[in-house]
């Protein structure tokens, strides 16, 4: 469990500052970062789904539940933080 948690801050942190960046240079992509990882993460959890047993999927399912609760929680701040232009 605590390296779900590491996860999903690494992702906050990761996906907030590279949105912010986007966000800097132009308004209107701010938000690919988090939908190519919530993509890739849905991929992976749904083929594991069906390639893996129950115990190991249920872990790539929680891995896409971390990573998109980061990913929403990233761009949030990044759209709410005030821009310096």
């Amino acid at each position: 469990m605590q390296t779900f948690v590491y996860i999903f801050i690494t992702t906050i942190i990761l996906v907030g500052a590279v949105s912010t960046y986007l966000r800097k240079k132009n308004f209107s992509t701010f938000w690919i970062p988090a939908a190519v990882l919530i993509g890739i993460s849905l991929i992976v959890a749904v083929v594991s789904y069906f390639i893996l047993d129950g115990w190991r999927s249920m872990g790539f399912f929680f891995l896409f539940f971390s990573i998109t609760l980061g990913a929403i929680i990233g761009t949030a701040f990044s759209f709410f933080q005030k821009s310096k232009e």
